[in-house]
């Protein structure tokens, strides 16, 4: 299931300048508006935002968007 708000909480925390996926995961978990996943799942669901984000082409990637500490996004 896709939620909106993670989306628009993933797009609130990424510019134009790259950033790593996985601090834009901790920011996006750590928010309030975030606050719809048990912890555990948490994370993946984020991740999988941000991959169907980049397949819109709403985000741009580099690197393995799989591996989080050593890939970046930014927005398209």
């Amino acid at each position: 299931m896709r939620y909106a708000k993670i989306d628009d909480a993933i797009l609130s925390n990424v510019g134009g300048s790259w950033k790593k996926i996985a601090m834009v995961i901790i920011k996006v978990s750590s928010s309030h508006d975030a606050e719809l996943l048990e912890d555990a799942e948490e994370f993946e669901v984020i991740a999988k935002h941000i991959d169907v984000l980049v397949a819109e082409g709403r985000l741009e990637a580099q690197g393995n968007v799989k591996n989080w500490r050593s890939s970046e996004i930014r927005r398209s």
